[in-house]
């Protein structure tokens, strides 16, 4: 199984958090896929450009 399909020890209890603190941690966990996605985006261009002539 692939690291990103296993669930988080760092939220073992999600299910459990109250509403505010769950909608919070996933906003959270979602600008961390932004910010690593932003400092990949010269390296995805760069594939992109490689892979797809103009």
């Amino acid at each position: 199984m692939l690291n990103t399909e296993r669930p988080s020890q760092e939220h073992a209890g999600l299910d459990e958090y109250p509403v505010d603190k769950l909608v919070g941690t996933l906003v959270a966990d979602q600008l961390q896929a932004v910010a690593a996605v932003q400092a990949a985006a010269g390296a995805i261009a760069a594939a992109v450009e490689a892979a797809v002539p103009r």
